[in-house]
C-alpha cells in the first residue's frame, strides 16, 4: 500500500473513532443531582446491558388475570436523557426495553456508543410508554437536546407519551405483545441505567396500567342470578341456605378483589372449587373469572331471635358496574305461646279410681245393713 493511501486510511479511521467516541460538550454538562429522599439514585456511567447495573424499582401488582397489554408511567429526574436505558421486567422475567439512549446510534445494548440527546427529565414531568397508545417514537425523546440546547422533556415540549424503542436491545420493546399470556399479579421491576459519566439522576416512581384477558381490550361484565334474596319465614335457631351465581358475561377477565360481609344473622360461605359440582363455589377474593366462567356464592340465614332482618353485601371488581350490591332479607316469627297443661288420666288410673269407688260403696252398704 502506498504511503499516501496509508495516511488517508489512518485519518479516516481516526475520524470515525472520534465520531463514535464523541464526548459531551463540557458547556452542557450540568451539576450532579443530589439524592432525593424516597427515590433510587441511578448509578452514574454504570450501565453495561445487565439489570444488575441499573437502578430498579419494584412494583407490586395485584391485578388478576393474564396480561394482554401494558402501559408504564415513569417519574424520574436526570440531566442528560441520552445517557438512559429503561427496561420493564415482568414477574416471569420477560424484559421489554422501552428506551435506549435516545439520539445515540449505539452499536450494542451495553452502555457503549456515541452521546445521545442532552435534554433533561424532572419529577414534575412523568413520561409514559405505550405501544398501543403512545404518540411519539421514544428515540426522538428530548430533541433537539444535543444540537439545539437543553429542554425538559414533557414539561417544555408537551411530549409525554412515547412509543417504546429498544434501540440496540435484542427484545422488541413491544408492550402489547411481549407479556401476552403471563400472570399480571406479582412483582414487576422498572429499571433505569446510565451509560455516560457526568449528569446524574434519581428514579422516583412507576405506575403500571395492565389490560388483562385475551379479548383485545374488551371489558368484563358481572352477571348475577339475582341481586335480591328473600329467605321468607325461618324459625328461631333454624338455618336456611341459598346460592347466588356470579358469571362473567364480558369478553375480558373479571377480577373480583373483595366481597363484603352482610353481618349476622346472614353469612357467606366462600370455599373455592369443589370436585363434582357443576358450578364451583367462589373463592375468597381476590380471584379471577375468564369470559363465560361462573361461580356460586353460598348465603346462610341463621336467626337466633324473632324479627324482620335485611342486609346487603358488595362485590368489588374491575367491571364497570362495580361495586355490585346484593340485598338479603328474611323474617322470624314469634314462637307460639306455651299450651296450658290440663291434667289427664290414662286407663290404668281410671281402673284404679273405679276400684276405689267400688270399695267405698261396699263399705257404705254394710254400714246401712248393720244399722
Amino acid at each position: 500500500m502506498k504511503i499516501t493511501e496509508r495516511i488517508l486510511t489512518l485519518m479516516l479511521l481516526t475520524f470515525s473513532l472520534g465520531l463514535y467516541a464523541q464526548e459531551k460538550d463540557p458547556n452542557l454538562v450540568e451539576p450532579n443531582l443530589p439524592a432525593r429522599g424516597g427515590a433510587i439514585p441511578i448509578p452514574d456511567d454504570g450501565y453495561d446491558g445487565t439489570l444488575g447495573s441499573m437502578a430498579c424499582l419494584t412494583i407490586n401488582e395485584t391485578t388478576m388475570g393474564t396480561v394482554d397489554d401494558v402501559d408504564i408511567e415513569v417519574t424520574m429526574e436526570h440531566t442528560w436523557i441520552g445517557d438512559l436505558a429503561i427496561k420493564l421486567v415482568s414477574p416471569d422475567g420477560t424484559i421489554a426495553t422501552v428506551l435506549s439512549r435516545p439520539g445515540s446510534d449505539e452499536p450494542a445494548d451495553d452502555g457503549t456508543g456515541p452521546v445521545g440527546h442532552g435534554s433533561n427529565l424532572e419529577i414534575g414531568g412523568p413520561i409514559t410508554f405505550s405501544t398501543t397508545n403512545g404518540l411519539i417514537d421514544a428515540e426522538t425523546m428530548g430533541e433537539p437536546g444535543f444540537a439545539g440546547g437543553d429542554i425538559v422533556v414533557c414539561v417544555d415540549d408537551g411530549e409525554c407519551s412515547f412509543i417504546p424503542n429498544p434501540g440496540a436491545a435484542t427484545d422488541s420493546g413491544d408492550l402489547s405483545t411481549l407479556f401476552d399470556g403471563e400472570t399480571a399479579a406479582g412483582n414487576w421491576q422498572l429499571c433505569v441505567g446510565d451509560s455516560a459519566e457526568d449528569d446524574t439522576g434519581n428514579l422516583d416512581s412507576a405506575v403500571l396500567s395492565i389490560v388483562t384477558g385475551g379479548g383485545g381490550g374488551g371489558e368484563p361484565t358481572i352477571s348475577l342470578s339475582t341481586d335480591d334474596t328473600d329467605f321468607g319465614l325461618v324459625n328461631v335457631n333454624d338455618q336456611e341456605t341459598t346460592l347466588i351465581t356470579l358469571e362473567n358475561t364480558g369478553d375480558a377477565a373479571l377480577d373480583v378483589t373483595a366481597i363484603s360481609d352482610p353481618g349476622e344473622p346472614f353469612s357467606l360461605m366462600l370455599s373455592g372449587p369443589t370436585r363434582g359440582t357443576l358450578i364451583p363455589s367462589c373463592s375468597i377474593p381476590p380471584f379471577s373469572l375468564d369470559p363465560s366462567e361462573s361461580c356460586d356464592i353460598e348465603i346462610n340465614f341463621a336467626p337466633t331471635a324473632p324479627g324482620d332482618y335485611m342486609s346487603s353485601f358488595d362485590i368489588t371488581s374491575n367491571a364497570a358496574s362495580s361495586p355490585d350490591t346484593i340485598t338479603v332479607r328474611g323474617s322470624v316469627p314469634e314462637p307460639p305461646p306455651e299450651a296450658e297443661v290440663v291434667p289427664t288420666m290414662n286407663w290404668v288410673g281410671l281402673i284404679a279410681l273405679m276400684l276405689v269407688l267400688s270399695g267405698v260403696g261396699l263399705v257404705l252398704m254394710r254400714r246401712r245393713q248393720e244399722a
